[in-house]
């Protein structure tokens, strides 16, 4: 197969994380997030993590100037020779345009599942604080813990109903209308399956295409 670039989108708790992971594993290109390239450069202490945590720190938006400097540098690595996942991201027109001509995806994936399902799947979504790896629970009220790193996980601030209504907003009104910028390279998967039937019909399609 020739270079694979995927942009994976979705309203918050689509399932973008687990299935970024797996078609990575499936076809052995790396995956990555703005939001965890942010987070590397604030661990690393880089030039650009003052910079970072000063928007951060605020509760401002990091500029789209930064993010994108943070996806080129990355996407230039010997890693991203065969291709690679960007994970969320653009999440609007102003970041698809400032990757516009530079990046240009295979297939845009667009997990596809109603609001509803959405907060009903975040009110159970917990994280490890330790390696971040994302569980759904049965009982967020219980203790649980991660299978790899054994420490108890933890729910996200932003991951309460009020605020994931916001976020789900936000999405609707600046991510979805992405879909018209990538209408003759997007796959619209129903993201209310289970994970093994989602991953299934996005790999299907690739593969068919």
């Amino acid at each position: 197969m020739k270079k694979l670039i995927l942009f994976i989108m979705g309203p918050q708790g689509s399932g973008k994380d687990t299935q970024a992971e797996l078609l990575s594993k499936e076809f052995k290109i790396p995956t990555f997030s703005a939001g965890g390239l942010l987070r590397d450069e604030i661990k690393r202490r880089s030039p650009l993590s003052d910079e970072i945590n000063s928007y951060i720190s605020k509760g401002f938006i990091v500029p789209t100037r930064i993010i994108y400097q943070l996806i080129m540098n990355k996407i230039n690595q010997p890693e991203c020779e065969r291709g690679f996942i960007l994970n969320g991201y653009p999440r609007n027109k102003e970041q698809a345009e400032a990757i516009k001509g530079k990046i240009e995806p295979t297939f845009v994936i667009l997990l596809d599942i109603p609001d509803k399902i959405a907060i009903e799947r975040i009110s159970h979504r917990m994280i490890c604080p330790k390696c971040g790896r994302v569980y759904t629970v049965k009982d967020p009220n219980k203790d649980n813990y991660c299978e790899v790193c054994h420490v108890k996980l933890v729910r996200r601030d932003d991951d309460k109903e009020e605020i994931i209504k916001k976020r789900l907003e936000l999405y609707h009104k600046e991510t979805e209308p992405l879909k018209e910028i990538y209408k003759d390279k997007l796959l619209i998967i129903d993201g209310t399956k289970s994970v093994k039937e989602v991953f299934n019909d996005i790999k299907n399609k690739i593969t068919k295409k």
